[in-house]
């Protein structure tokens, strides 16, 4: 397959908006949005820092931007900032991660640079390249509700593990995601799923019992799990992977193989690349959209992808997928 070539955006000349969660990482992405605001003053570059102050405040400060767009913080800042972005020409960005979060899959999964001094000279270049987003539509208590994602949109268990990972405040990254598997284990359900997998205009279904379902744009999600390890941002589908289990202890017996990058020959787990999927529980379950929980009680997801939709700010050099 051939990669999308390296552009300069048009947009990358003018005022970069560094959108700073400062509560990400523990208060990590605040020194990194300094350290970043100090790289691009001694480039010369206009740019402003602002740095956000709840939900859907990277969104809406996203939606005012005129020029690249930084999303210092983790996934879930990625995510609020991706749902945000104008479109121009088709696309939405040009658009950088400056990775402070517990996970940061995406700047893993986009090959986004840790440096702040490197993203600078990357930004004062201006070269783009494009990647695809996921695209997700939920039936769920709050509605019809409609969401970009840039990692994973993932039902059930691993929802779940979101949610426990919530009540844990001393660990990040994959200590974190192993403790709340365990804690989620403890109370998992496995129920019915009616999945629909469509690949070039040819659909397969099937109906089956799922403890998580999860439609994957990079290989990596969960802080360093990689759920489908060839899936890649640049190849234009989803790779899904839909797990059922009998009982805890079968769980953390997956989990293990997964940790290793061997689920994938495991009897319960199933990966499927397609265009698109959609999933529909027996029984509501929740949904989790790069690693933020947007609904508890989900009763049908279609995910989707947007090829080549996101235009991210990339090293003069960079070439080929994830």
């Amino acid at each position: 397959m051939l990669a999308a070539p390296m552009t300069r955006d048009p947009h990358a000349a003018k005022e970069i908006l560094v959108i700073a969660n400062p509560r990400a990482g523990k208060g990590a992405a605040r020194s990194r949005a300094e350290r970043l605001a100090d790289s691009l003053r001694r480039r010369g570059l206009a740019f402003r820092v602002v740095e956000t102050t709840g939900a859907g405040h990277a969104t809406a400060l996203a939606r005012e931007a005129a020029g690249a767009v930084v999303a210092v913080g983790g996934d879930g800042t990625v995510n609020e900032v991706v749902n945000g972005l104008p479109v121009h020409d088709g696309r939405i960005g040009p658009f950088a991660a400056l990775p402070a979060g517990s996970g940061d899959d995406f700047a893993a999964n986009a090959r986004q640079t840790r440096d702040a001094d490197e993203l600078a000279r990357r930004l004062a270049h201006g070269g783009t390249r494009t990647i695809d987003v996921g695209d997700a539509r939920l039936d769920c208590e709050h509605g019809a509700v409609q969401r970009l994602f840039v990692n994973d949109a993932g039902l059930g268990f691993e929802a779940d593990v979101v949610l426990a990972a919530g009540e844990l405040r001393r660990l990040r990254g994959l200590p974190l995601y192993l403790a709340a598997t365990v804690r989620a284990a403890r109370r998992q359900r496995v129920v019915d799923c009616a999945m629909t997998y469509t690949r070039a205009g040819t659909a397969a279904s099937e109906t089956v019992p799922v403890l998580f379902a999860s439609a994957c744009n990079g290989p990596r999600v969960g802080g360093g799990l990689h759920f489908a390890p060839d899936a890649s941002v640049e190849d234009g589908a989803l790779d899904v992977l839909r797990v059922t289990s009998s009982s805890p202890f079968a769980t953390l017996g997956l989990l293990v193989r997964l940790l290793r990058r061997r689920h994938g020959r495991d009897p319960r787990v199933r990966l499927e690349r397609c265009d698109e999927v959609a999933m529909s529980p027996s029984t509501p379950l929740p949904v989790t959209l790069d690693g933020e929980v947007i609904a508890r009680r989900t009763t049908s997801v279609r995910a989707s992808v947007r090829r080549h939709f996101l235009s991210v700010v990339a090293d003069a050099a960079a070439r080929g997928g994830s």
